[in-house]
Parts: C-alpha cells; sequence; structure tokens
C-alpha cells in the first residue's frame, strides 16, 4: 500500500510518517507539508508542496492509494483569511486532487469541535448527534464546512472508502495545543464555570489511523479516550493556579486583548466556548468496528504530559 499524509510536518503528521514507515505493509510513505520535517523517517519520501494547490502529480506518480489529510491550521492565528484559506481551501483542493488520482481511500481528520458546546449536549456524544458547531468558533466551522464538502465529494467521486476522525483534544509529546501550553503559566485565568475536557494520547489516533488504512474502513468514527478531567484538576497536576473571572468578562477583556496584540491573551475570545460545556465523545463505535483498545485514558495521558511539563521546569514531585 502507498499512502500520503497532508501535514507531515506537524505534530500529528510526524509520529504517524514514522509510524506507517516501520510497518512494512506500507510500501511508500509520501509526506506533504510547506516545510520538511527534520525528523522525516527513513523510508518516508518528503515532497515540499501547498495542500492549495493540486497534489494530482504527486499522488499519481508515487502511485497513492490512500491518502491522509491533517494539513490544517489548529493554532488560531491573526489572519483569519489565511487559516480559511489553508483548512478549507486546502481540504477542496486535497480532495479535488484524490479525484483526479483515482484515490481508493481517503481519511480525513475533522474534530469533534463540529458538534459545538452547548449545555444540553448529552454526557457522551455520538456519531448521530446532530452536529451543531458554535457559529463563533472558527476552527470548528472550518471543519463542519469541510465535512460538507466531503459529503458533497463523497456523492460523485468514484472513492470506494471514506473515513472521517472526530478527535478529542490531541496530547502527548509532539502536540503543539494551545491550552496546554496556557495551563502551563504561573497565573491561569479560567471562566467561572467549565467543563471537564476530553484527550486522545497521540500514540493512539495514530494506531487507529494505521489500522484504519489497512483494513479501510469507511464511515465516521469519534476518537476519545475513557474519563475526562477538570480545570482544577489540571491546573493541581502541573503546579499552577486557576483564578476564577466571569465568563463574560474574560471574554470581553480576551477579544480587546487579542485585539491589541497584548501577550496576555495568546488566543482569540472565540476559543474560550470548548471550556463552558462538555463535548465528551463517544468511542464505542470505532472500538466496536475495529476491536481497538485505547491504550491512554484521557486522565493518564494528561497525566504523562504534567510530568514531562513539571520535568522540563525542573520540578520533582
Amino acid at each position: 500500500m502507498n499512502v500520503l499524509v497532508t501535514g507531515s510536518s506537524g505534530f500529528l503528521g510526524q509520529p504517524l510518517a514514522r509510524a506507517l514507515s516501520n510497518d512494512p505493509r506500507f510500501e511508500s510513505v509520501i509526506g506533504v507539508d510547506v516545510r520538511n520535517s527534520p525528523a522525516t523517517p527513513a523510508r518516508a519520501v518528503f515532497v515540499a508542496a501547498d495542500v492549495r494547490h493540486s497534489l494530482t502529480e504527486i499522488v499519481s506518480r508515487h502511485r497513492i492509494d490512500s491518502v491522509v489529510h491533517a494539513a490544517f491550521v489548529v493554532r488560531p492565528i491573526r489572519d483569519a483569511n489565511l487559516m480559511e484559506d489553508i483548512n478549507v481551501n486546502g481540504s477542496k483542493m486535497v480532495f479535488e486532487s484524490c479525484k483526479a488520482a483515482g484515490v481508493k481511500h481517503l481519511l480525513h481528520l475533522s474534530s469533534a469541535t463540529v458538534y459545538g458546546f452547548h449545555a444540553d449536549n448529552p454526557a457522551r456524544l455520538s456519531e448521530d448527534h446532530p452536529v451543531k458547531t458554535n457559529l463563533e468558533f472558527i476552527y470548528g466551522m472550518h471543519k463542519r464546512q469541510i465535512e460538507h464538502m466531503l459529503a458533497e465529494y463523497a456523492a460523485t467521486a468514484s472513492l470506494p472508502a471514506i473515513t472521517v476522525l472526530r478527535p478529542s483534544f490531541l496530547i502527548g509529546p509532539s502536540c503543539n495545543n494551545l491550552l496546554l501550553d496556557y495551563l502551563c503559566n504561573r497565573l491561569v485565568f479560567m471562566p467561572s464555570r467549565t467543563a471537564p475536557l476530553q484527550f486522545t494520547h497521540i500514540d493512539d489516533i495514530v494506531e487507529i489511523i494505521r489500522l484504519l488504512l489497512l483494513k479501510r474502513i469507511p464511515g465516521v468514527f469519534n476518537v476519545g479516550a475513557d474519563g475526562a478531567l477538570s480545570i482544577d484538576e489540571m491546573c493541581l497536576k502541573l503546579q499552577r493556579r486557576p483564578v476564577r473571572v466571569p465568563y463574560a468578562a474574560l471574554h470581553a477583556l480576551d477579544r480587546l486583548a487579542w485585539r491589541c496584540r497584548a501577550p496576555v491573551a495568546p488566543a482569540p475570545a472565540w476559543t474560550l466556548q470548548l471550556l463552558r460545556h462538555s463535548w465528551v465523545v463517544s468511542s464505542d463505535r470505532l472500538k466496536r468496528e475495529t476491536g481497538y483498545a485505547f491504550r491512554y485514558t484521557s486522565r493518564s495521558a494528561f497525566e504523562e504530559y504534567a510530568d514531562r511539563a513539571l520535568w522540563s521546569r525542573g520540578v520533582t514531585e
């Protein structure tokens, strides 16, 4: 099997390309990104390319069977138009390239944020739950738009297998997660009321993708480890102090600080929404159809991250 991974220099693309390269059942692994990774696996081939441009020639030349689309801007940037161009238009070009080159399997990395953060969310969200993305949450709206585009594309393309993954927060050694960075601040300003968060370890999602590629299983799958942690639990583990502020006040201050480029606002105010209400997903369908058993719970995945963060600060428990 020949597989192409977009975003191969990203926090998910790097360990994924490495895992696929170590599996002899994958004849070749082609990594596509705008910049190369200093740790490109020996058996992987890197191709410098922008997903906003056609990948048809690359896909055809390397006789690609399967494509994993993982090239996205996750951390908010100040140029909202550029973020949308890369996320939405880049995805459209990847899908069109797969269609033109006759790819047999497309695996798309979406996000559990498409369900939205709402007070009436059930304890665990299944894949059948309505997609009600918060309009102000830009990243989630991009993912929702891409999923809609992919559904339309699937109706006309000749792909026998399309897989969509909706993971919770990804966490692990290579993760570049804004929330986790923020939790490492000495004072952690948070809304007065927050909901527990669910995590998925990078090792788990990499193994899940590898399994889905090998079995070529189509469908929409939530990906989230068992359990969830509160902000207070996370701050306690990181030896940081949460400072509670009414949501409306914190939202207004963050909006102003982001507009003024103040260093106290590492992200725009819309990112605060994901803390307000639960959006814990059920991975029952994934477990049932693949037989996969998660290696990490949300708690053990976070504790591994926290131990590494404390060690980097020279703190021993």
